[in-house]
């Protein structure tokens, strides 16, 4: 890129950033896989990849499964077949040889969505949704809205005309008699803390009428209160419930299956390997009263009475759930791995996976070069305008190399960092990645900021150099850690706003707020010409390092003290990196340069200034205001204001952020039309500009004063040149343009 400014490009174009085909062969094997995954999904959704089936003594038989993916299946005393689906949710009922649908229609919800597994009470179906309790009676589906706490139901449990279901947060809901109540269960010796909510609470009710729960523990509840239940030979740390099967509920852990009778004192173990399961299977499901079935990745496994069974799945199936029917035939589910549809499937799924990773590769390639090119744009020109580099800008190839170092050891720390939370606090961890690249980013820049600086020759000795170590090369990265931290886990945070946790929380946006509100109050200062008490107010961004020094050098420079802004800019240059930063910081430094007659230097930085933001118009309207002020070219000048004028009707960042530039710029033009003998349209700018929002601020207003004054000057009207510059002279008395109408009144005088 190239501005007329004599800085050329640092970087080459690469040849892979001209070979435009590549990219548009990559955009379309994307746009392939993309649509492979389309279609695939509805594959899954419709459940061409689930399978139904019905075990008798002549073996496996498949069974039209209702759409969707079947999930579970249960079978009534009665012999009705229920079962639930997913991605095309509802509940579903067997009626002949078609399935009757029930959905959120039926519930009377918003949502087909179910929340928990369903279960059978004689003939009754009962089931949670996130928007309350829904209830089949045979006839007719009814729907509870108040029945739960919250909206995370975890499990249900029903027997005997009563339900019960209980939330992710352990509340108890109890129905009896057409009314329900909502407890919290007292459970003696459970976990406390953040390790109590490490397992979603399960429910079963045992024929008995005793409710269990399973949550990191198991306990029965017999109409009294909650007991522990525990395995005297082999207590179970993270039991799994299986369900309740003929008089016993039957448990999970590791590679055993467990049974417990309704009273709680009678245990059974059963190894998987006596099941004649494989080292690598697992139960899913339970059910039946006679034989007691379960469904496991080897296949269908049933025990009679002391004697194990293993009933192989049809090829390429594997089991998820079983149902044992009255007649004695035994319902599952399962996924169906078809080996053709699952080759066609893995081939397209590597196509969609190489086609989105090469539209992400090759804009991040694309993008990291741009970052590359823009960096080293960067270094050329910092060095045209200020003849030193920063101290950020090192030569590339050794930038590189600290740079990967950096992300090694950013990326070491942030899963180190996780893995240690992940073990003492799993619930607020939450995501693994995204944690991950929260701690990546908080680390990275810390380490960013603890690097030593390195000291130059023109650092000024003693008080008041650049300090070793730039603490606010941090606040960005840290400061975004914590806002994807707040976004992720706000459900957390909500809970804990209250004493010193909720100062803790809020301090990090009390500091964002006050960072805003700060630098508002320090523009609306500078506005009414009190320079001191701005700089009092740009003290308090001292954490933010480089915004710091770029507000007290702006506001050096607008008070007139162009030696104590030159220093000021010259050390925010050094430790701002970003390119809009610099660019500003160059602008100022320019002017201050100007007006202590160092031309030379002040036109590099504004050349310097327009590299970096090309579509800013202050740089041009600065160096129009240069060969102004040098008595040069105004045909150049007055094109220089012309496209500055133009770049800033286009910019509507600068039209509402930066308002009264519009007449600094109108004035610097109505200078340069009157050496380019165009007094008419000189005069309408003028006027213009003395009418624009330049008025609600004093520095702005004394410069469009003086700038009037040097255009009536040189048109001979002294009267007017005179007016302008002692009303800029009254508007802004201690400022920078305060001082140059009162010289400009003193030149006149003499």
């Amino acid at each position: 890129m190239n501005t007329g400014s004599g800085i050329a490009p640092a970087v080459e174009i690469p040849w892979w950033a001209k070979m435009r085909w590549v990219l548009a062969a990559l955009l379309v094997l994307g746009a392939l896989g993309y649509l492979f995954l389309f279609f695939t999904r509805k594959l899954v959704y419709s459940g061409n990849l689930t399978v139904l089936l019905r075990h008798t003594t002549a073996g496996w038989v498949r069974v039209a499964r209702p759409l969707g993916t079947a999930e579970r299946v249960r079978v009534t005393r009665g012999g009705t077949v229920w079962v639930q689906t997913a991605f095309k949710p509802g509940l579903n009922r067997l009626e002949g040889n078609s399935w009757k649908r029930y959905s959120g229609s039926d519930f009377g919800t918003r949502t087909d969505y179910l929340s928990v597994w369903f279960k059978l009470d004689g003939e009754e179906v009962w089931s949670a949704t996130p928007e309350g309790v829904v209830h089949f009676d045979g006839r007719n589906w009814k729907c509870w809205r108040n029945a739960l706490a919250g909206k995370d139901a975890s499990s249900i449990a029903v027997g005997g005309g009563e339900a019960w279901v209980i939330d992710e947060t352990g509340n108890l809901s109890h129905h009896a008699r057409g009314a329900w109540s909502i407890s919290k269960p007292a459970l003696p010796q459970m976990p406390t803390g953040d390790k109590a909510t490490q397992w979603y609470p399960a429910l079963a009710r045992t024929a008995n009428g005793s409710l269990w729960l399973v949550r990191g523990g198991i306990w029965r509840f017999d109409g009294s209160g909650w007991a522990p239940v525990a395995n005297p030979e082999r207590p179970l740390k993270k039991p799994v419930l299986l369900g309740v099967a003929g008089d016993r509920v039957w448990l999970s852990e590791g590679r055993d299956v467990f049974s417990v009778s309704q009273d709680g004192r009678s245990w059974a173990r059963y190894p998987m390997s006596d099941m004649g399961l494989p080292a690598d299977a697992w139960v899913k499901g339970v059910n039946g009263d006679g034989p007691v079935w379960f469904a496991t990745s080897a296949g269908l496994a049933a025990l009679e009475g002391t004697r194990w069974r293993l009933i192989a799945p049809p090829p390429g199936v594997t089991l998820t759930s079983v149902a044992a029917a009255p007649d004695g035939t035994v319902w599952a589910t399962g996924g169906d791995r078809q080996p053709r549809m699952m080759a066609i499937l893995r081939i397209g799924y590597w196509i969609a996976i190489v086609g989105m990773l090469a539209t992400v590769a090759w804009p991040l390639r694309a993008m990291r070069y741009q970052l590359r090119l823009h960096r080293e744009q960067m270094w050329t020109a910092v060095g045209h305008a200020t003849g030193q580099l920063p101290g950020d800008l090192v030569a590339p190839a050794e930038d590189r190399r600290k740079g990967w170092a950096e992300h090694i050891l950013a990326l070491a720390l942030a899963l180190a960092a996780v893995f240690a939370l992940g073990r003492v606090w799993p619930q607020g961890v939450g995501s693994s990645v995204v944690t991950v690249f929260i701690a990546y980013e908080f680390f990275s820049g810390v380490l960013r900021a603890i690097q030593r600086r390195e000291v130059k020759p023109s650092d000024p000795i003693g008080p008041g150099g650049p300090p070793k170590y730039d603490l606010a090369k941090s606040v960005q990265p840290v400061l975004l850690a914590i806002a994807l931290f707040a976004f992720m886990r706000f459900d957390w945070l909500l809970g804990r706003l209250r004493g010193w946790w909720g100062l803790l929380l809020i301090l990090p946006v009390g500091l964002f707020v006050g960072f805003i509100l700060c630098g508002w109050l320090t523009d609306r200062t500078v506005a009414r010409a009190d320079y001191d008490g701005a700089l009092r107010l740009g003290r308090f961004l001292f954490w933010l390092r480089a915004g710091a020094l770029y507000v007290r050098g702006d506001v050096l420079l607008k008070a007139g003290r162009y030696a104590e802004a030159e220093a000021a800019l010259r050390q925010g240059i050094d430790a701002e990196r970003r390119p809009e930063g610099r660019s500003l910081m160059l602008e100022d430094l320019g002017e201050a340069l100007m007006e202590t007659g160092r031309y030379g230097e002040a036109q590099r930085c504004f050349e310097g200034a327009r590299e970096l933001m090309p579509k800013r118009s202050v740089a041009d309207r600065c160096m129009a205001e240069l060969l102004l002020r040098q008595g040069l070219d105004a045909e150049k000048a007055l094109e220089l204001a012309d496209r500055s004028l133009k770049l800033y009707r286009r910019s509507g960042h600068e039209r509402v952020g930066s308002r009264e530039r519009i007449g600094e710029i109108l004035a610097t033009r109505a200078w340069a039309l009157v050496l380019r003998a165009r007094s008419a349209e000189a005069l309408e700018a003028i006027a213009e500009a003395l009418k624009g929002p330049a008025r609600k601020s004093r520095p702005a207003l004394a410069h469009v004063r003086y700038n009037a004054g040097m255009a009536m000057k040189a048109l001979g009207n002294c009267s007017a040149a005179n007016e302008h510059f002692g009303r800029g002279r009254d508007v802004d008395p201690t400022g920078r343009w305060g001082n140059l109408c009162a010289q400009a009144l003193r030149e006149r005088s003499a």
